[in-house]
């Protein structure tokens, strides 16, 4: 299995403990914050699969966490786990293309099937990227702005969240109506990529 990395975002030892054990358990590679600010620096040192994460948080408030990554890293899965569910909150989770939102306590089993199914999203994301660029790349069409990238190279770029990768993605994103679904099933796929 892929080692996916997640980020959880959790001030509250009851809450966190037991999540986190489970992911492990799981085969996920988990860090973990108590802050806003000390996710944010995680952040930006490393790539996560997925951010889980309380709303309620000190240094940096969830929802503001969750615009500036989504603002660098568009396809990062989130999930939200939160005691205090407010309308607005779900409002501006559904504006920010939140995976789901869990209210606390969360059901352990629901919560590790919420998780599997935000890395099964994101790889098929990331796989469809993939194919696109490859198509791109039997069409020679791998050109962001006046220069030409490999298809692995701008890939690369696109899991990175760069400047480079969201210019490419958009690009990409562009010709979505052209592009063709695979015969393959998603587990082929993955299983073809080494996922599972």
């Amino acid at each position: 299995m892929k080692p996916y990395r997640i980020l959880m975002v959790e001030d509250e030892e009851h809450v966190l403990n037991p999540a986190q054990r489970q992911l492990r358990e799981a085969g996920y590679s988990v860090d973990v914050a108590e802050d806003g600010m000390t996710a944010l620096g995680l952040w930006e040192r490393l790539i996560y699969d997925v951010l889980i994460i309380d709303l309620r948080i000190p240094r940096l408030d969830g929802m503001e966490l969750i615009k500036k990554i989504k603002a660098k890293q568009p396809y990062t899965q989130i999930v939200i786990v939160s005691g205090l569910g407010e309308e607005e909150d779900f409002i501006n989770a559904i504006n920010q293309h939140v995976f789901a939102y869990l209210k606390k306590p969360v059901d352990l089993d629901v919560f590790l099937s919420t998780i599997e199914k935000a890395v099964r999203e994101r790889d098929m994301v990331l796989i469809t990227l993939e194919r696109l660029a490859e198509r791109a790349a039997e069409d020679s069409q791998l050109l962001v702005g006046q220069k030409q990238y490999s298809a692995q190279e701008l890939y690369d770029e696109v899991r990175k969240g760069s400047e480079l990768g969201n210019e490419f993605r958009e690009e990409l994103e562009k010709s979505l109506t052209d592009f063709e679904m695979p015969d393959q099933s998603t587990d082929e796929m993955l299983g073809i990529k080494g996922i599972f």
